[in-house]
């Protein structure tokens, strides 16, 4: 006789309760979408992300927070590519995507950092906790992972994953208007890349998005430039 470990373990592997996540999923992001939960969607999504995962006996080391064998290393790689990532996306990604769409990612909601140190200090920390940290966990340790899972787990389910999630990842930020969209979802790709390149690791993609939203964050308050503009 099957242990009940065994049955559990098959209704939480099941093709319907991954139809559950996604509904619960899609439920939290559009709460979040039209402003009926407080700060944003993602620490809410974040909750969620973790209550599945320990539903399904879990934990988030299992999609990727684990502690690295070399600090150091993890740290400069990631803090390399998201400077690269800033730098690219200021003077090569988002002239081209402007040039293309007519239009530049509105970013209205960050200009008020300009000549505040206070607002500056504030949204860096923000960024790190909700994004760099936050939008990790979420979008490529556990939507990507799971996606993936579902499909079968091959090369295969691992391409499509990445390129599905980071489409969404992208629809999340329409309050940035059309360019905002796809340059954030360039942007997931690259993440979604760094973390299947550091064997599904979450540390050099949390670090590469906080150096990189660091780095744009700085680039306004010091010289006024709003990315895209």
């Amino acid at each position: 006789m099957e242990p009940d470990g065994g049955k559990a373990a098959d209704w939480r592997d099941g093709l319907w309760f991954a139809v559950i996540e996604l509904l619960l999923f899609i439920a939290v992001f559009e709460a979040g979408s039209y402003n009926y939960l407080p700060v944003s969607h993602t620490p809410w999504l974040f909750l969620l992300c973790w209550a599945l995962l320990r539903v399904r006996g879990k934990r988030w080391r299992d999609v990727g927070l684990r502690l690295s064998a070399s600090w150091p290393f993890t740290i400069a790689v990631g803090a390399i590519a998201g400077v690269a990532l800033s730098l690219h996306e200021l003077i090569v990604l988002e002239p081209l995507v402007r040039q293309w769409t007519g239009g530049s990612p509105d970013l209205s909601i960050i200009k008020e950092i300009a000549g505040s140190w206070q607002n500056l200090l504030l949204l860096i920390a923000a960024s790190w906790v909700l994004a760099a940290f936050g939008e990790e966990m979420v979008w490529r340790g556990f939507a990507m992972t799971r996606v993936a899972e579902v499909l079968g787990g091959d090369t295969a389910a691992w391409v499509v994953s990445l390129v599905g999630v980071s489409v969404i990842f992208g629809i999340a930020h329409s309050y940035q208007d059309v360019s905002g969209v796809i340059i954030t979802a360039f942007g997931g790709v690259t993440y979604g890349l760094l973390y299947l390149l550091s064997g599904r690791s979450l540390a050099v993609p949390i670090v590469a998005h906080g150096v990189q939203n660091t780095c744009d964050l700085l680039l306004i308050y010091w010289g006024g430039i709003i990315p895209g503009t």
